[in-house]
């Protein structure tokens, strides 16, 4: 469920642009979902007001938010399961991260 919730995020950045304001939602080295805001091509700490209420531009917020609650779960999933000492198989690995 995990990785076919960022399928389309591994393959590059979903970017939504309104005029002169690009908004981008991608994946760092980590995992850590960022979202970028760039108006003529300069970074901005934040989404236009205008912009925040456009429905494109909630839902990428909501699905930031989503993917960050996400990793938090399966990171502290995945340090449960080492603490108890449980096995993995190279499959099991594999369905989980890929």
């Amino acid at each position: 469920m995990e990785a076919k919730a960022v399928a389309d995020l591994a393959k590059g950045a979903v970017t939504i642009a309104e005029g002169e304001v690009s908004i981008s939602l991608s994946l760092d080295d980590r995992g850590i979902p960022n979202l970028t805001i760039t108006k003529k091509g300069k970074a901005q700490k934040t989404i236009p007001a205008a912009l925040k209420k456009k429905p494109e531009v909630a839902a990428l917020q909501e699905r930031k938010q989503k993917l960050t609650q996400q990793a938090t779960r399966m990171r502290y999933s995945l340090e449960q399961a080492m603490c108890r000492g449980d096995r993995f198989t190279g499959t099991e690995l594999r369905q989980l991260l890929v």
